[in-house]
């Protein structure tokens, strides 16, 4: 029983150490910082002569997605 929960501690202990392993690298992988955001700079939108509100992209940065007015 002894030798049971020495493995299973062991096993939490690994488990532990993978996880914040883990969770490092996706910070060190998010290379997006606040001074990348200093200087915002206004974009036209092509096509599209509306509001465009709360610009953002998605994850991978390929699409550019916005809300628009609400006004109807």
């Amino acid at each position: 029983m002894v030798a049971e929960l020495k493995q299973h501690t062991r096993l939490r202990t690994r488990l532990a150490h993978a996880v914040g392993c883990v969770l490092l690298l996706m910070l060190a992988a998010s290379d997006a910082s606040a001074a990348d955001f200093a200087r915002p700079e206004p974009v036209r939108i092509e096509g599209y002569d509306d509001h465009a509100m709360e610009p953002f992209l998605t994850r991978d940065g390929r699409v550019l997605l916005f809300n628009n007015s609400n006004d109807q």
